[in-house]
């Protein structure tokens, strides 16, 4: 789902994409990753429509308003032990033109991943900062700085060395 302010769309106007009916007897997580950036941001919810007693009752499992900044996110949202629901994403209007909302990659799972292993990056070990004196006022000095991951699971753990220097 795209909601692409810059149409001619009001505050309060908003977008919902509705699922299939989802049957499961365990509890499960909704997983997407979504991208909300602009000035004038609205809001993005997720619903759930418990069809289980025969009469479908919505409820607000998650909502995020504003700016989230020019970066895809990823959103894990535990659900209740359900047998029939449907999950609703509603994306709704900020008061200007410049806020879009999009979502991708949207699962249903048995369970949750852990946050830690989403959203903790591994430590790193950063060098100490080295200068190079000055010769005259005009050339700025030399910063070398190197980084070695600490993350487990990376192929190669090899130092990466980035002189910002002047040319």
């Amino acid at each position: 789902m795209y909601i692409e302010t810059s149409v001619a769309l009001r505050k309060g106007d908003n977008a919902r994409i509705w699922s299939m009916t989802a049957s499961s007897t365990k509890g499960q997580c909704i997983s997407f990753w979504y991208n909300m950036y602009g000035v004038s941001i609205g809001t993005l919810n997720v619903y759930i429509a418990d069809n289980s007693t025969g009469t479908e009752q919505t409820k607000l499992v998650w909502s995020l308003s504003g700016n989230q900044g020019n970066a895809w996110h990823i959103a894990n949202v535990p659900l209740s032990d359900l047998q029939s629901m449907k999950v609703i994403f509603e994306g709704i209007a900020g008061d200007g033109y410049t806020g879009d909302i999009a979502i991708d990659d949207i699962q249903l799972m048995d369970a949750c991943p852990c946050p830690e292993s989403i959203h903790t990056p591994g430590p790193s070990t950063i060098a100490p900062l080295s200068t190079e004196p000055q010769t005259d006022s005009t050339t700025p000095p030399s910063i070398t700085m190197t980084i070695t991951p600490q993350t487990s699971g990376v192929v190669s753990t090899s130092p990466t060395t980035t002189d910002y220097g002047p040319r």
